[in-house]
């Protein structure tokens, strides 16, 4: 199975502005760069932790029709789509085939009304995955991350505070 991360749904952030420049100690800032140094400081977290904090729409491509499967990515939220295509160009809709279940797998509940799936070359689901709340420790780790990179920090020097903070939260690779 190969996933394809897409876009952030709607307008998330692990902290906001407001507490990046309070952390900062700053009057005067560029909001654009607070957005950058806020970016930046999401995606090392959850590169880091291996998780999505933030809820994302991941597209799943699969070549065979799975009865069951275990999303790679989690939390698991909701399967939003699941389509199958032919070679032509042609697909179908099948998402009432699919149920979220427990521990973030999808399983097949019905056999679709298309005549034979086994006509078709590719199979989307698309979901949608990450948590709804941060934890204070995840917070305070993109706070770290943003203040260190804004005052341009030897990375050598608090990268193991950030890695530190996060441990306990980290899901290793199987």
């Amino acid at each position: 199975m190969e996933y394809i991360k897409g876009d952030i749904v709607g307008e998330q952030t692990l902290v906001t502005a407001a507490e990046v420049v309070t952390a900062l100690r700053i009057d005067v800032y560029d909001n654009d760069e607070i957005t950058r140094l806020i970016k930046a400081a999401q995606e090392a977290t959850e590169d880091y932790c291996n998780i999505d904090f933030l809820k994302k729409e991941y597209s799943i491509f699969t070549d065979d029709i799975p009865t069951t499967f275990t999303c790679e990515k989690t939390p698991l939220v909701s399967i939003e789509e699941v389509k199958a295509y032919q070679n032509s160009g042609n697909s179908v809709d099948i998402t009432s085939d699919f149920v979220k279940t427990t521990r973030d797998r999808i399983r097949r509940i019905i056999t679709t009304a298309v005549s034979d799936l086994r006509d078709y070359d590719t199979y989307e689901f698309k979901v949608i995955v990450g948590h709804n709340e941060m934890t204070e420790k995840v917070k305070q780790a993109v706070i770290w991350h943003c203040y260190n990179n804004f005052y341009k920090v030897n990375v050598d020097e608090w990268m193991p505070a950030f890695k530190s903070l996060l441990f306990d939260i980290r899901r290793r690779n199987a």
